[in-house]
Order: C-alpha cells, then structure tokens, then sequence
C-alpha cells in the first residue's frame, strides 16, 4: 500500500544524486567547509512536498479502484461461464473460456502496469522540486563558500550546527509551493528506475 513515506522514498536516488554533484572540492590542502542536509525532511517538510504527497495519495487511491474493477470483471466472467455452463454451445462455452483466460492471464501485466503508471506519475512531480531545489543548495554553496556538503543518510555523526536542512526548506518553499501530479498513462510496461538501496519500490497492495 502506499504511504507518505514510500511517496518520498522515490526521491532518494535522485536526490543523492543532486547533493553529491553540487558538492565543490576544496583545493589541495585546503580546509574543508562541511554542511549537512537531509533529503528526506526536505521532501517531507517542505511544501511541494506536502502536495505532492497528497496528490500521489488521491492518484493511489484511484489505480487501487481500476485494479480492484479489473478482478472483478475477471470473476464475473469465470462466474457466467459456471452459471451458463449448461446452456452454452461447446463452440460458446469455448470462446467465453479463451476471453478468459485471456484476461486472467493479461491481469499481472495490468497490475504491473498501473503500478509503474504511478511511480512513473510521482516520479515527474518529484522532477519539478528537485529542479527548484538545485539553485537553493547552489544558493547556500556559494553563500557560504562551502566545500563538501553531505546527505544527513550518509554521516554518522555530526554537530547541530552543520545542519542547514531546515534553511533549504525554508528557501524551497520560498521558491515552489506545489507541484501537478499529472497521470502518466502508457500501454506497455516499462522498466522500472532505480531504487535507493535500502529503499522498498512503489507497489500496489492487491485487496483482500
């Protein structure tokens, strides 16, 4: 099922890779000028991410409903063809076998499709923060002549006073508010992106 948490997650990779790439090297002997961000807040805290989340939700909530509609169109048609079983034709009793079977066995493609549908979806909302989000931490970079910067999921330790999470927050929803979760439809699956590893992919719960 998904949640808030696993909406966010999709960001990991690309935002890994966001930090790492704006980081400046210091010189040869130089001093390192260290800041910490976390990603993960970012997201979670700021208000794009806020709406996007709740966007990615109501897109959840509606796939969830076509692929509760497609099992029961399959078991609607497994039952016509047990209820009608004594009044059909072989040649009838035949052909609605093969529809079917045909579906039923379509129906894992279906579902891996709507699934991809969604993270495909999110995935382009999630496009519009980190694009925001790349002058902001050059922004904080430059202000500061900072010359490593580092995602609070990679540093074990370290003090308070290097983390700048809550000032990009502050500067990225000074910069976007929301975002627009467009429904990103295709008739063929598609590979799925990359994961952060550790991370669980998008997926869709089948219903009980």
């Amino acid at each position: 099922m998904i949640t808030r948490n696993f909406i966010f997650s999709l960001a990991a990779a690309s935002l890994g890779t966001l930090v790492f790439t704006s980081v400046a090297f210091a010189a040869r002997g130089a001093d390192l000028n260290v800041l910490v961000v976390d990603q993960q807040r970012v997201l979670r805290e700021s208000f794009a991410g806020h709406d996007m989340a709740r966007q990615g939700q109501m897109l959840r909530d509606q796939i969830q409903q076509e692929i509760v509609q497609e099992q029961n169109a399959i078991l609607a048609l497994q039952q016509d063809i047990q209820k009608n079983a004594k009044i059909l034709s072989p040649a009838q009793r035949q052909q609605k076998i093969q529809q079917f079977e045909q579906r039923r066995q379509g129906y894992q493609a279906f579902e891996q499709r709507k699934s991809q549908v969604l993270q495909l979806s999110v995935e382009r909302a999630q496009g519009q923060i980190v694009t925001a989000l790349k002058p902001v931490l050059q922004q904080v970079i430059d202000e500061r002549k900072i010359t490593l910067m580092l995602d609070r999921q990679v540093v074990m330790y370290a003090l308070p006073s290097l983390d700048v999470t809550d000032e990009i927050v502050k500067r990225l929803n000074n910069v976007i508010r929301s975002v627009k979760v467009e429904r990103v439809d295709f008739q063929q699956p598609v590979s799925r992106p990359p994961t952060a590893p550790g991370k669980p992919p998008i997926g869709i719960a089948k219903p009980h």
